[in-house]
């Protein structure tokens, strides 16, 4: 899929330069599972009126995910719903499509809009479609990826550190597991060795006490265990 998209191709390039992939952002449709070919089949064989309300169901879908989602800054990197657009200027009149309408001007500018969806704040960074950029402005490439970078790259360096240090607990929690297991052998020849030598020879630690602590050690791992099938 990402092969023969050259917008997810570019996507996935430039994300990895920030230390993070496609499954890391959320990635959403202006219209989503409405392509141009059905939007203009849907013209021609049913009418403007059918094309309108099969463009109005599709954005909803839209408009109901951000409401979910509720995101807090959000790329815009579309402008088919800019009034007057040549292939979707019919899809006119809603103020959270014009909202969302991204601009190469404000791109360039660094403007951020602060939209209200349903009383949820949230920041809309005007961007450019990255297949625009490739085919028709190259020379805006530069802009398009210090804006992805201004975005997405301290939440990188934020997943990054955030991967080292669940590596470091993962590790560390095997030396502790191993170490136990060491320390409880030890303790079961301890015993051993306290009852074969009877009364007449004594060790460091009194037999009754690690036996304690072997018990202790136990009910530890027993949970652990339990703790581990529940997560």
């Amino acid at each position: 899929m990402v092969d023969e998209s050259p917008t997810l191709s570019w996507l996935q390039k430039t994300l990895k330069e920030l230390q993070l992939q496609l499954e890391d952002v959320i990635i959403l449709d202006t219209f989503p599972m409405l392509r141009d070919k059905l939007r203009d089949d849907t013209l021609r064989q049913m009418g403007p009126a059918r094309r309108d309300e099969l463009a109005r169901e599709s954005f909803a879908l839209t408009r109901a995910s951000l409401a979910l989602i509720q995101p807090r800054v959000l790329v815009s990197c579309q402008c088919c719903t800019r009034p007057g657009n040549d292939r979707w200027g019919f899809f006119n009149n809603d103020e959270l499509a014009e909202q969302l309408c991204s601009s190469g001007v404000r791109a360039r500018s660094r403007q951020v809009r602060e939209l209200d969806l349903s009383g949820h704040k949230m920041h809309v960074v005007q961007g450019m479609h990255p297949q625009y950029v490739m085919e028709r402005e190259p020379t805006q490439k530069e802009v398009l990826v210090e804006l992805f970078t201004q975005v997405f790259r301290p939440f990188g360096m934020w997943q990054s550190r955030r991967a080292a240090m669940q590596q470091q607990l993962r590790d560390a929690g095997a030396v502790l597991l191993r170490l136990v297991m060491l320390l409880q052998q030890q303790m079961k020849l301890y015993g051993q060795l306290c009852a074969q030598s009877g009364s007449g020879v004594e060790g460091l630690l009194a037999a009754e006490h690690v036996e304690e602590l072997r018990k202790q050690l136990a009910e530890w791992e027993d949970g652990n265990k339990l703790k581990r099938k529940e997560g």
